[in-house]
């Protein structure tokens, strides 16, 4: 249970933090906690949703020229088994795990980024000698940030596509 705490500056409280299912603080050890919980969950559901693609690939991969009567049947019967198991599969939905998954890859890119300004700052800068244009450099700054934070933002809206290839 994550306790909610707020500030207080009244004199008939005290001044301090104090429990209340109002509060807008929770204790970093109670937000770690469950911010771990919920990154195995993501990782979990993760997991499930790569359970369905490996059903279909199961279901693709089946043969249907088994041997005689009896192993076309077997495959046929295999076959029809995994569809319903897929059709059963693809109905669930993960929305909040989409979301959660996609923050992640924003945060990330973000962070890397942030991580890597210092290095845009060097490029930056030997730009500005190697043209002597102030202007030039920041157009170039400009420009990355801007793609960048389109990238992050498909990221958290969900409308980039994972699997496009890097360039």
């Amino acid at each position: 249970m994550i306790k909610r705490y707020m500030w207080s500056f009244a004199e008939k409280f005290g001044q301090g933090l104090f429990v209340s299912d109002k509060g807008d603080y929770v204790k970093y050890d109670d937000y770690a906690a469950l911010q771990q919980k919920l990154d195995a969950l993501a990782a979990e559901n993760a997991a499930l949703k790569e359970f369905g693609d490996k059903m279909n690939d199961m279901h693709n991969n089946l043969n249907g020229e088994g041997t005689g009567i009896q192993g076309r049947a077997e495959v046929a019967c295999q076959q029809a088994a995994l569809e319903a198991a897929i059709e059963e599969f693809d109905t669930i939905k993960t929305p909040a795990t989409d979301t959660y998954l996609n923050s992640v890859r924003a945060e990330a890119v973000s962070n890397f980024w942030n991580s890597s300004l210092r290095d845009v700052a060097h490029v930056l800068k030997d730009i500005r000698a190697f043209d002597d244009s102030s202007e030039a450099a920041g157009i170039v700054h400009s420009e990355i940030k801007e793609r960048v934070d389109d990238f992050v933002e498909s990221l958290r809206s969900g409308t980039h596509d994972t699997a496009d290839k890097a360039g």
